[in-house]
């Protein structure tokens, strides 16, 4: 296989996605589509009549060219291809004042914002406050938890997953939200930290079918002081006849076998099961819903 047939990953395709919109901005903010639209053109041409860098506008069009954005042609030369004639500016179907404006500065800022976001909706939909401590259990590197302690300046946290996937999180954690932050690695299967006033699993009990998740639920209420929380955020099961997404989440769970989605009663259930009494679920805007129950 030569180096031009290499196969390319789609998710590596996908992850560096950002990279590629960019490189279209930046073709279709000096219009280059419009001026190969009549026939190959070489580089210093483009260059000179974009009003841009020879060199720098060469290595953007050459990597273009390997997405199928343009094709290169011997000497420099790039000319026309299907997905750039929709770059020109007078197309039938042009996407060049989209391509022009995504690549804008305040379009992609915004998404830099996207995870905040998600977990925004989940602390606008419930009142943290009233916790000291909070147990983060399963909370991979802290997403939920930092956002928590960000907005809650008096609030401590601890995060709980295993060793390697909590190792060096607070490496990326603000220094005044680090100081508040305990890692611990451990297994929730056996225990989790103790006096947490809240003890929150975030799309976690989902993953295990009810004996494994009542063994999770048990390991926080035997660390959990008489009338501190259990917070269960996952998606509510829905009426009969409604809310496929999460049924097909449910259905995609039988087929990869290792847990299912649940209603209102199958979590109380759950909670009392473990030693929890159930005292009721809030919805956010996200679609996720927090399921709170109080050690006894």
């Amino acid at each position: 296989m030569t180096i031009e047939e290499r196969p390319v990953d789609p998710l590596q395709r996908l992850i560096v996605g950002y990279q590629i919109t960019q490189a279209i901005h930046v073709a279709a903010t000096f219009e280059i589509a419009d001026l190969v639209a009549a026939g190959p053109r070489r580089a210093d041409e483009l260059a000179a009549a974009s009003g841009s860098d020879e060199r720098s506008l060469y290595r953007l069009l050459r990597a273009l060219a390997s997405v199928g954005v343009f094709h290169e042609e011997d000497g420099k030369r790039f000319s026309s291809t299907p997905l750039s004639e929709r770059l020109q500016t007078d197309a039938d179907t042009s996407l060049h004042g989209l391509a022009a404006f995504v690549g804008r500065r305040p379009a992609w800022e915004a998404w830099g914002n996207l995870l905040r976001s998600v977990n925004r909706s989940l602390l606008d939909a419930f009142d943290f406050s009233r916790f000291a401590t909070v147990v983060d259990v399963g909370g991979g590197r802290g997403a939920l938890l930092v956002g928590l302690l960000e907005v809650y300046p008096d609030m401590r946290g601890a995060l709980f997953d295993q060793p390697h996937v909590v190792e060096g999180v607070t490496a990326d954690v603000e220094p005044g939200v680090a100081a508040r932050l305990a890692i611990v690695g451990g297994s929730f299967f056996e225990s989790v930290p103790e006096h947490g006033d809240a003890y929150l699993l975030k799309a976690i009990i989902h993953d295990w079918e009810d004996a494994e998740a009542v063994r999770i639920l048990e390991s926080c209420r035997r660390a959990a002081r008489p009338g501190a929380s259990v917070l269960i955020v996952e998606r509510e099961l829905g009426e009969p006849n409604s809310d496929p997404v999460v049924k097909f989440g449910d259905l995609n769970m039988l087929v990869n076998p290792g847990g299912c989605e649940r209603s209102t009663n199958e979590f109380a259930s759950l909670m009392s099961s473990a030693g929890f009494r159930f005292v009721g679920s809030t919805p956010s805007a996200s679609g996720w819903h927090l399921f709170e129950g109080v050690a006894e």
